[in-house]
């Protein structure tokens, strides 16, 4: 018996994780881009959803939206940039989890000297697409998200980190985050 898949949405909000910078810069910026600021190619660019044993993962983006609101995200994924860190403080209190995608990982904003979790982000990803994709394909990950548990969340994240070069930092917004019911 073929099985449904449970949907979800997960939240692109960085076009280093949803765009083809090619369709709209040149290739001088693109390759500043890629040199100055781990810009990857090969991203979520022209991909509406991930599929695994469990789920549908459909992809919010922001040329793309196709949740109502953060109450329809189960991970929200950001940059760091001025504007990016603006709209997560703006969704603190909310309940969504949100992961910072940056190359500022592990440290502090050059922009603003906020930490993740000053901000309002519960994740910190390397600036690495294979980290993004190896957690978008995860249904221990997935599940962990979907039920909101911390515990889970953690041990799940502790077991996709033994897969990546550099692990998935969890800041101390999380149990904040949790706490807020969406």
């Amino acid at each position: 018996m073929n099985e449904e898949k449970k949907k979800i949405i997960v939240g692109l909000f960085t076009p280093y994780l949803s765009e083809n910078m090619g369709e709209r810069f040149d290739e001088e910026y693109i390759k500043m881009q890629i040199e100055d600021f781990g810009y990857q190619r090969s991203n979520f660019n022209g991909t509406k959803h991930i599929l695994t044993d469990k789920y549908e993962v459909r992809l919010d983006k922001p040329h793309d939206f196709i949740s109502r609101g953060p109450n329809d995200l189960v991970l929200s994924i950001h940059g760091s940039t001025e504007n990016g860190e603006e709209d997560v403080r703006g969704l603190r209190g909310s309940g969504l989890i949100m992961a910072r995608f940056s190359i500022f990982y592990g440290g502090p904003s050059q922009y603003t000297g906020n930490y993740p979790e000053e901000s309002g982000y519960a994740l910190d990803f390397p600036k690495d697409i294979g980290a993004v994709k190896a957690l978008l394909t995860n249904d221990q990950m997935l599940d962990a998200l979907v039920l909101r548990e911390e515990t889970k969340i953690r041990d799940a994240v502790e077991n996709l980190n033994s897969t990546l070069n550099q692990p998935v930092l969890i800041t101390d917004y999380l149990t904040k985050a949790l706490r807020n019911e969406k």
